[in-house]
C-alpha cells in the first residue's frame, strides 16, 4: 500500500465516492473480491490510510462512469491529516569514528601545508626526512 500510516480523516466525497464505487462494482460481472474491498472498508469509516483512498481513486477511474471519477486530490479536498509518517531520529556519531576521521582530515591538511611550503623550508638531510616520514606513519597507524 502507498504510504499506509498516513491517516486522514473521511470527507463525504470519500463516502459517496466509496458507495458509487461499490454499486458499479457490484454490477461488474467478474469483478473481483479484492476490489470491492477498499470501498467497503471506507463506507461508513471515519478515518482511511493513503493508499485506501489512491486505490479508490484508480478503481473509480477504471470501473466508474466519467461522471464519478474522482481523482486523489479531489477525495481529499477538504480533509484532515490525523497521522503522518514517523520521521527516524538522526543518527548519533560513533566517537571514535569521529576521533579516527579528524586524525586521517588532520593528516591531509598537514601533507596539503608540507607540498605548499615544501620549496621555502629548508632541506632536511637523508636520515631527518627519513625519521619525519617514520613519526608521520607510525601516527597514522596508532603506533606509539
Amino acid at each position: 500500500a502507498i504510504m499506509p500510516d498516513v491517516l486522514l480523516r473521511v470527507t463525504p466525497e470519500i463516502q459517496e465516492a466509496a458507495a458509487r464505487l461499490e454499486s458499479v462494482l457490484s454490477s461488474i460481472a467478474g469483478c473481483d473480491e479484492e476490489q470491492h474491498a477498499v470501498p467497503r472498508r471506507l463506507n461508513g469509516a471515519s478515518q482511511a490510510s493513503l493508499g485506501d483512498i489512491c486505490t479508490l481513486s484508480r478503481l473509480t477511474r477504471l470501473h466508474a462512469p466519467e461522471a464519478d471519477r474522482k481523482w486523489v486530490r479531489d477525495l481529499v479536498r477538504g480533509s484532515v491529516l490525523l497521522s503522518a509518517p514517523q520521521t527516524p531520529k538522526p543518527r548519533e556519531k560513533d566517537p571514535a569514528v569521529a576521533a579516527r576521521l579528524q586524525k586521517i582530515e588532520n593528516a591531509r591538511l598537514n601533507a596539503e601545508y608540507a607540498s605548499m611550503v615544501r620549496d621555502i623550508t629548508s632541506k632536511a638531510s637523508g636520515k631527518e626526512k627519513q625519521a619525519a616520514e617514520i613519526a608521520s606513519f607510525k601516527a597514522s597507524i596508532g603506533v606509539g
